[in-house]
Order: structure tokens, then C-alpha cells, then sequence
């Protein structure tokens, strides 16, 4: 989540040289629903799996 963190923070001076300096409010949107469900899917599988996985 730190890596999260500093990319919201400096995410800006990257954009910009991209034209898309005007839209990081669409980009941060886009990022934050992506990550969302990056970590959600996984953790998702996990918590069903876990019974089977486990060894005790």
C-alpha cells in the first residue's frame, strides 16, 4: 500500500509531459478501481480456499 501512497502522491509530474496533466483526477479513478480489484480478486480465492488449504 506504500507504493500506492507515493504513486497518488507523485503521479502529477509524470502525467504532464503525457498532456495528461488536466485528467489525473481520471487516472487516480481509473488506478484506485484497478487496485481495487487487483487486491480483491485474490483475497476473494483465499478466503473460500483456505478450509482446503490448510494443514491442521
Amino acid at each position: 500500500m506504500l507504493a500506492h501512497n507515493i504513486l497518488y502522491t507523485y503521479i502529477t509530474p509524470f502525467l504532464a509531459p503525457l498532456g495528461m496533466g488536466q485528467r489525473v483526477d481520471a487516472v487516480l479513478l481509473a488506478f484506485g478501481l484497478s487496485s481495487g480489484a487487483i487486491v480483491g480478486e485474490p483475497s476473494a480465492h483465499i478466503d473460500t480456499d483456505f478450509p482446503a488449504n490448510s494443514s491442521g
